[in-house]
């Protein structure tokens, strides 16, 4: 029989959550250096399975980042903000900090820098990130193009793919003024065609780098954060 590694989601108190500030990943603890993902989940050991909702090729761990991945509209940012506050955590959201640390919007960095240009930044905001720990963080649709960007999400975090059928992401996408505002297409052909062929090529990319995920087509963002919560330990003061 399949080991299956339960791990209750708690709450401190009188229903307040402890929380967990941010800690660089090469901050110790007892005096013991700190251990990888891989090492972490070794020692944890066995698997999670929930429902019909989540796939797991790892397990979710306590105080490890918590990395939000999928395509442009699947609600990364939305989720994120509403699971880091049920959880005490800090969010940060690797577009926005490119785009402070660029002082411009995404769609002008594309217009003066290019695509490649945009990919430079984009890594190394995600390495900032990833530079810390008990956070939720929300990356970029396109930031598992990248093998170092992912090696960077999963050494110090738990990635969980948001994932939605290309005509929900086109119809969520095509209703947010925001994104046409901010977001340049990516293809000649935009719109759902756009959606379609991206996604087809990401889908395996998304896949291969999550330890989780969850279908969002049909879940508000507070149901979809509620779901993740499911899986996520949380300290226990005795």
């Amino acid at each position: 029989m399949q080991e299956v590694l339960i791990l209750i989601l708690a709450r401190v108190g009188k229903g307040s959550r402890k929380i967990l500030k941010p800690r660089r990943r090469d901050d110790t603890t007892d005096g013991e250096p700190p251990m990888n993902a891989e090492e972490r989940r070794r020692k944890l050991g066995g698997r999670v399975i929930v429902g019909g909702y989540f796939f797991l090729s790892g397990d979710i761990l306590p105080d490890m980042n918590i990395v939000l991945i999928g395509y442009r509209g699947s609600g990364k940012t939305a989720v994120g903000k509403l699971l880091a506050q049920k959880l005490g955590r800090a969010f940060v959201d690797t577009d926005e900090l490119i785009v402070q640390r660029a002082g411009l919007i995404i769609k002008d960095i594309f217009a003066r820098e290019g695509e490649a240009g945009f990919r430079q930044r984009e890594a190394a905001a995600i390495a900032a990130a990833c530079a810390n720990d008990n956070q939720v963080i929300a990356a970029g649709g396109g930031a598992v193009l990248r093998a170092e960007n992912v090696a960077a999400m999963k050494s110090n975090g738990n990635v969980i793919w948001l994932e939605a059928d290309a005509a929900t992401l086109h119809t969520r996408i095509a209703t947010d003024a925001a994104t046409s505002a901010n977001r340049p297409n990516l293809t000649s052909a935009g719109g759902i065609e756009e959606v379609r062929t991206l996604l087809a090529k990401r889908s395996p990319l998304y896949e291969a780098a999550a330890d989780a995920r969850v279908d969002v087509s049909q879940l508000a963002p507070q149901q979809v954060a509620e779901r993740i919560c499911q899986l996520i330990p949380t300290r226990i003061d005795e």
